[in-house]
Order: C-alpha cells, then structure tokens, then sequence
C-alpha cells in the first residue's frame, strides 16, 4: 500500500473539465448526410446497452407473431393477445418490457393505438406479472470482508478488471453499478492530502443512471484507517489511490504532467482497455467464492449481480448508523429505491437484539413483560407478592437461582405491573380495591395530567406535546405517539378540566395510565359497574382516588 510521500504526483489542480461543442451545424446539402444525421440522432434515444437489448426483444416479438401467423402491423387486439399469452407461457418475468416495446414502436411508426388494444396491453401486463414474486435482488457482500480479499492487482478472470480488490473496495464505498466501474474513467478521480496527510479521493460520477445529459456528480470519502495504524486494504482512498499508482505503473504512457489520459479506465484490463460489465460482474461472483460466500441465497431470491457493490455500501454504511437520506445523496438515488437495499441491513444483527432491548428496557417496559405472569399467577390464586417475584424471575432480566434479586425487583415493579395489567380480564377485584394501589396510581396519573395536552377536535382524542427544540420549525411539532400537530388543522391547548370524559378521548400511547385508569373504571368487572368520570365516588370509596379523570 503505498505511503504518504508519493501522493503528490497525483494531485489534481482543478477537475477535468467537459469537452465544449462548436455549435456549428453540418453541411445538411446531400441526402446521404441528412439520413445519417437523423440516423445518429436516433440511436441517442437508447443506451448502446439498451438498444442491443430492445433488438432482441423485437426478434422475440416478430417470432411470436410468425408463431401465431399473425402480421405485427397494424396493432390489434389478436396481436397483444398472442404476445401476451406466450410470453406468459414461457414464464418471462420481463414480459411488460416487450409489451411496452410493441406499443412504442407502433406509436414511433405513426400507427393508431385503439383504446380496446390500450385496454389488451394493460390486461397482459397484470396478467403476465400475477404469481411472479418478487424480482431477484442484488446479493450484497459484508463490508467488513472486503479488506481480507487477495490484494494481487492480477485480474482474477479472464478480460477482467486488474486491481479486482480495490474495484470491489471502491465499487461499495461509491456504490457503483457495474457498467459504472467498467467505465469510470482514472482522470476523473481526485487524490488530495488533508494537513494531517490523510488522503482525500472525489469522484466525478453520472447523477444517476438515467443521465443522459452526463452532468454527473462529485462524491468524495476520506482516509478510514486508524491514526498511527499502517493503511488499510479496506479503507475507500487508499484503494482508489494504490490503483492510481498502479495504473502509473502499468501504463505510463496514459499519464501526463502526472495526470492520467482522459481515455483511460480507472479498472482496464490487462491492456488498459475498458472491461465489459460482464467481467465485472464475474469478478464480483469470483470475489465471493474467494470469501466463501454463496453466489445467490437459498431460496433464489438474491444472487450476486451488477448491482451487488452497490448493495453492498448501501447496507454497509446503513449499519454504520448512516441515515436514509445521506444514503440516498451518496448513492445517487433520486427515488425511494434504496429502500430495497438496505431492506435487511440491521437485520444482520437481529441474534443481538433481544439481549440489547432487555438491557435497555426501562422499569415500564420491563412490567409489561411482567404483567400477563403475574396476572395468571394471581388469577389462580397466588398472593400478589409471590405472583410478582415468579414473573420477575421469569422476565430473563435476573437469573431463577437468584430470589433475593427478584423480590427486590419486583418490590421497585409492583405499581407498574398493576398498571400494566390494564385489562379488567387480568385484574383481579381485590387488587383493583386497594386503597395504597389507587393511590399510587393516581399519583402516576396527576403526571400524565400535568403535562401540556393537545386535543384533535377532528377526532375528539386529547395528547401529551413533547416539548421540542426551539429551533425546531412549528410545523414539526409533535406529540408523543407522532401525530404532527403543528401542521394540523382544528388543534388546541385545552385545560385538564376540559379534556372531553370518556377512555376512548385519550390517546393510548400519549396517556396510557391515565387512559387505564378511566377505561377500568368505565368496564364492568366482577359483575360491577365501575363509575365513569363525572359520576359520584362509590360509597365508601377513597374519594381521593376517584376524582374526575
């Protein structure tokens, strides 16, 4: 891996700078000139990749039609049936693409599209599309594995790319597809030095894959290795730096004044010519055998594709905590297609999260796992005492062999869990009657209360606000379930006084002791109906406890 001292060579004063037009027309005086003007202008409309594609599946088209005996022109209902049913018949996933290429070609060529073949072509789409699943998705790599990939620049395939490491490094950190990798050009990538002499690389690369102006964007990642530590085989600007340095090395005729030649690719073969995407994409299945990862998922719904790198930054990074969105602008993402990439990124991880959410349980959470035990034991007739240190025990959080840690546990739990067991179906009546329990609820209660309440007089709910950061614009204020209420219409402030009686007008996420309290009073339980809020105490009950809620 190269070190500091050989950067220089490789600096860029200023980003290589896009080819400018005359903008003069051509001598349009033959027709021979005219035709292939129009000629070369039409075959701009389409990728090159795209044009091959779309001309085998017009040969697929014509096929049927010959099949069926049927002429392509002019567009019929007969024709979208025939196409429609073999492509169906042959279980061809992308039978919507042909559909649409018949229609558009027929539109190209100045042809009527009646509303009932408008009306055939829809009913193919949806009928050659039912039972399909899901398409097969990118297969991506571990991050973390890349680094410990053979660091030889020899092409692992055949008219592969050379530095097939630092392809697959770069490739995920930029998530790259693969047609992007085989034509990233070198002298559009930038090395710089911060003043710590850490390395710096931006690309310049397309915006997106549909960008057929090439206005391209930059995107940058600096050093990731540890300070003091030698640099490492995984980190995104060494490995777009030592390939650099090795394309100086192999090819020294494609440099000048230390800068690259603008036709040379940043990963060329063997003899410094742009790879196909399907060598990339071989050595991107010859990355995984390396690993000795599978090339494709069990049950075929991942393989390893010309997507796979970018996969693989997309959920990398994403398990690195980066956001959604600074994925997206990373990525190049201009829809919510990322969403299908990071899918299952913290799904990784999933065997650790059930000891993680335990130890990060808070004393409220930890009832409620505690609530239906407790409510069992006590419904059998176990004293509350007992019912409480069993589901303490039984909740994980301390070990069975340890009672003195239950009980304490349960003594600090034992107002949560009888708020916990919420339900008139597991509270028994001789709990619910104790004056020390409503009394400790209550007091529970009165917090909720306390704080700042915002009524929905569309739908008559009051919530608790979260108290916000100041800075934070009105529109995003929120309560504490996520309902925007800064943004919505018919919301006021009211008083406790005033919140509307009824459980049903009290949010069950923003207020749930409170909302409890009310929905136990107003259910019958034991064959007794419990007083509603306005209503007169019970006599002889403790007034304190039933005031209006």
């Amino acid at each position: 891996m190269p070190a500091g001292p050989e950067l220089p060579p490789l600096r860029a004063d200023a980003p290589p700078r896009r080819e400018r037009t005359t903008g003069r027309l051509p001598d349009l005086a033959t027709e021979e000139v005219r035709r292939r003007v129009v000629e070369e202008a039409l075959q701009g409309v389409y990728a090159t990749t795209t044009s091959a594609s779309n001309d085998a599946r017009w040969r697929t088209v014509l096929k049927i039609f010959s099949k069926f005996g049927l002429r392509p022109w002019p567009p019929g209902v007969d024709q979208v049936l025939a196409l429609g049913g073999a492509l169906k018949a042959g279980g061809y996933r992308s039978a919507a693409g042909y559909l649409s290429l018949y229609r558009t070609t027929a539109v190209r060529l100045g042809l009527e599209i009646s509303p009932a073949v408008d009306q055939a072509l829809r009913d193919m789409r949806r009928s050659c599309a039912r039972g399909l699943g899901a398409p097969v998705r990118a297969r991506a790599f571990p991050l973390e594995l890349l680094s410990t990939l053979p660091g030889d620049h020899a092409p692992w395939v055949g008219r592969g790319p050379i530095g097939p490491r630092n392809l697959m490094v770069v490739g995920a950190y930029w998530m790259l597809r693969e047609i992007e990798a085989s034509s990233l050009r070198a002298a559009l990538v930038e090395v710089t030095l911060s003043a710590a002499g850490a390395p710096r690389v931006l690309m310049h690369l397309p915006a997106s894959k549909t960008d057929q102006a090439a206005a391209g964007a930059a995107r940058s990642h600096g050093c990731g290795c540890r300070p003091g530590s030698p640099p490492s085989p995984g980190c995104p600007a060494h490995a777009a730096w030592d390939q650099l340095l090795e394309l100086r090395r192999r090819f020294p005729d494609s440099w000048h004044d230390g800068r690259p030649s603008r036709d040379l690719p940043l990963f060329p073969d063997v003899e410094g010519r742009a790879c196909d995407k399907t060598a990339v994409v071989a050595t991107l299945v010859a990355g995984a055998d390396k690993l000795g990862l599978p090339r494709s998922a069990p049950d075929g719904s991942e393989r390893i594709s010309g997507h796979s790198l970018r996969a693989t930054g997309a959920q990398g990074l994403a398990k690195a905590g980066l956001e959604l969105w600074a994925l997206q602008l990373l990525g190049r993402w201009g829809s919510d297609a990322i969403v299908s990439y990071v899918r299952e990124a913290h799904l990784a991880r999933s065997e650790e999260w059930a000891a993680r959410a335990m130890r990060s349980m808070s004393l409220d959470h930890l009832a409620g796992a505690m609530a239906p035990k407790a409510a069992a034991l006590t419904s059998e007739g176990r004293d509350l005492d007992e019912a409480l240190v069993a589901a303490a025990a039984g909740t994980g959080v301390v070990p069975p062999s340890d009672p003195l840690l239950a009980t304490e546990l349960s003594r600090q739990l034992e107002v949560p869990v009888l708020l916990a067991m919420r339900g008139p179906e597991f509270v028994p009546p001789a709990v619910l009657g104790s004056e020390a329990a409503q009394a400790a609820e209550q007091a529970l209660v009165d917090e909720e209360r306390s704080s700042v309440l915002v009524l929905n007089a569309s739908r008559g709910v009051v919530h608790r606000a979260v108290v916000c950061d100041l800075d934070l614009p009105p529109e995003r204020a929120a309560a504490a379930c996520g309902w925007l209420y800064g943004s919505a219409d018919s919301v006021s402030f009211p008083d406790v006084s005033a919140v509307p009686d009824g459980y049903r007008s009290l949010c069950g996420r923003c207020l749930p002791r409170w909302r409890a309290l009310r929905k136990r009073r107003e259910v019958p339980v034991g064959g007794v109906i419990r007083p509603v809020a306005g209503s007169p105490p019970a006599p002889g009950a403790n007034s304190s406890s039933l005031v209006d809620l």
